[in-house]
């Protein structure tokens, strides 16, 4: 039976993470709705929001406006734009996915090399004539640019003997597929996407809280309940990888 304590609590950090950065989408989407509430009364008057940095000018310090934009402006930006916080989280919670298989793969192989704990995977990829920071490095490295983030959470899985659901395999790789998306091709869906998940189509939950269906060529739209559903994935995957 291998003691999983110091898995236990990467898994741990890794879940207090996803709570608070969908916190922080929680916050960030309400105050800018709420904000834009703002926006859209005032149009009538339309005043200027500026940001404003400290000068020095001969008279002493002074206020100079970096950027304006009006109210009618922002309002536009706002509704072409509203997705733009849940995207961005979205693409953060990924990140932190990735940091979070990073570091199980570094304490398997301090485990291994230390001789605590047996991982018949690890073992397989240590080399025995160099010296213990070197394999560390070397693995970590090689697990981190090496391989497909698509196919890491199956290495994982073999690393540490452990199976997850099918269906989480299946939606993870769709949440990495879309953060992809998002990242190089302005959250159009490419026809290597759908091939890559057997169908013909990307199923999300849209502003309404319904499943739609996002076909090749259109533009994915993540919205806060996308976010809430990427936060809960990983925190049960990683139950399952690293259990108590």
């Amino acid at each position: 039976m291998c003691d999983f304590t110091e898995l236990q609590t990467i898994r741990n950090n890794f879940r207090d993470d996803l709570t608070q950065w969908f916190d922080i989408a929680h916050t960030l989407v309400a105050l800018a709705s709420l904000g834009s509430d703002t926006v859209f009364e005032n149009l009538d008057i339309n005043p200027v929001y500026s940001f404003r940095v400290p000068i020095k000018t001969s008279l002493g310090l002074s206020l100079a406006s970096i950027n304006d934009l009006k109210y009618s402006k922002m309002g536009e930006i706002y509704l072409n734009h509203k997705l733009a916080i849940p995207e961005l989280i979205f693409e953060r919670l990924i990140q932190l996915w990735y940091k979070f298989l990073n570091q199980i793969v570094e304490q398997l192989v301090k485990e291994s090399l230390a001789g605590s704990q047996n991982y018949p995977e690890i073992e397989k990829l240590i080399i025995k004539s160099k010296g213990k920071e070197e394999i560390i490095k070397l693995i970590c490295k090689e697990f981190e640019f090496d391989i497909k983030n698509i196919k890491k959470t199956k290495k994982i899985e073999n690393y540490l003997g452990q199976k997850i659901d099918a269906a989480h395999h299946q939606n993870i790789t769709v949440a990495i597929i879309l953060r992809n998306l998002l990242e190089h091709n302005k959250g159009i869906i490419r026809e290597n996407d759908l091939n890559s998940l057997n169908s013909n189509s990307i199923k999300l939950i849209n502003d309404s809280c319904q499943e739609q269906n996002f076909l090749l060529g259109e533009k994915v739209k993540i919205t806060i309940y996308e976010v809430y559903k990427l936060k809960n994935l990983p925190y049960h995957i990683s139950k399952q990888l690293i259990p108590d």
